[in-house]
C-alpha cells in the first residue's frame, strides 16, 4: 500500500486520483478508499485541535474498516468462520475505553456496557445497565 500511496501523493489532480483508483482491482480498490478516507479524517481531527492518533491505532481502523466493507454481503456462516479480532490493550500512556449496547425492538428492552482499561490492560473502571425505553428511536436519542 505505501507504493500506492507514494503515486497518489504524486498526482497533480483529483481526477489523476480518481482514475488512478478505479483502475484497481476489488480488494486492493477498497483498501485505497478506506486508506484515503481513514487519512482524510485523522487530518480532519487534528485540524480540529484534537490529538493524532499513534499509527498502530491508523493501521487497526483502516484494516478493520476495510474488512468490514468487504465482508458487506457475505453469509452469517462466512463471517463465522474468520478468526476472530483480538482485543489490544492500549499503549502505555493511554486508556482504552469499550462500550457497547443492545435494543430488542419486540421488548422494549436494552442495555449498555462499558470498561475502561489502562496501559497495563488492567481495568480501570467498568459499568452496565438496562434501559427502559418503549421504541428504537427513543432508545437511539438518549
Amino acid at each position: 500500500m505505501e507504493e500506492q500511496r507514494k503515486l497518489l501523493s504524486e498526482m497533480n489532480s483529483p481526477n489523476e486520483v480518481l482514475h488512478y483508483i478505479l483502475q484497481m482491482k476489488g480488494e486492493e480498490q477498497m483498501k485505497m478508499i478506506v486508506l484515503l478516507w481513514k487519512w482524510w479524517n485523522e487530518r480532519n481531527r487534528i485540524r480540529e485541535g484534537e490529538k493524532g492518533r499513534e499509527t498502530q491505532d491508523l493501521v487497526y481502523l483502516f484494516q478493520k474498516n476495510a474488512q468490514d466493507f468487504l465482508n458487506l454481503g457475505s453469509t452469517e456462516e462466512e463471517a463465522m468462520s474468520r478468526p476472530a479480532q483480538r482485543w489490544q490493550k492500549p499503549t502505555e500512556d493511554f486508556i482504552k475505553i469499550n462500550s457497547d449496547g443492545a435494543f430488542l425492538a419486540n421488548t422494549g428492552e436494552g442495555g449498555w456496557g462499558y470498561v475502561i482499561r489502562d496501559g497495563d490492560g488492567e481495568v480501570i473502571c467498568a459499568g452496565a445497565g438496562p434501559t427502559f425505553h418503549t421504541n428504537r428511536m427513543r432508545f437511539k436519542q438518549r
